[in-house]
């Protein structure tokens, strides 16, 4: 499920949910977010969120542990999960490795 929807700070550009928050009785579906206040970047960098944001649903999908602190460092397996579908991965202090782009590839279908 693709929502859009406010996040109480200011720096959370979209999320994705570790558990099916959607239920439809049967099996339910995560949930990808894309804050709002951030859609007005340039496209490629609204593109930049939702891909990240994917990544962490392959990730959930394929029981990688990609994350850890509640969800906020991003660790070895989400750069490599992230760099296999078009991302490119710096280190960030906070983070892990959080810091995101477009490879060249993915870049070609902005």
């Amino acid at each position: 499920m693709i929502t859009v929807a406010t996040h109480k700070r200011d720096t959370v550009m979209g999320w994705c949910t570790s558990w099916k928050a959607w239920d439809d009785g049967t099996d339910g579906y995560y949930e990808i977010n894309i804050v709002p206040e951030f859609l007005n970047r340039p496209f490629e960098e609204v593109c930049v969120t939702l891909l990240h944001e994917m990544v962490h649903l392959y990730c959930s999908q394929h029981d990688i542990k990609d994350t850890s602190r509640a969800g906020t460092y991003h660790n070895k397996q989400f750069k490599e999960a992230a760099e296999k579908h078009g991302l490119l991965i710096a280190q960030t202090k906070k983070g892990g490795w959080t810091d995101s782009k477009l490879n060249q590839e993915a870049a070609v279908y902005v």
